[in-house]
């Protein structure tokens, strides 16, 4: 995929990076959340860094024996 770079000046870039943004999910954690909800989240974003490791590994190119 070629570079943007200098193609977007910076308010579109804030303009981009705002509409991308709008379709992940709306989930604002509380100012005073208790430990165990700490550990319940990060419990979760553990999970979904595994889960987005292994979609990477799966991205990555093989390597090509030689015959």
């Amino acid at each position: 995929m070629p570079a943007f770079r200098g193609k977007l000046d910076a308010g579109q870039v804030r303009a981009l990076v705002a509409y991308v943004r709008a379709f992940g999910p709306v989930e604002a954690a509380p100012r005073n959340a208790a430990p165990v909800d700490f550990d319940r989240r990060f419990d979760r974003l553990q999970r979904e860094f595994e889960d987005l490791r292994r979609a990477y590994r799966e991205l990555e190119p093989r390597p090509i024996s030689p015959r």
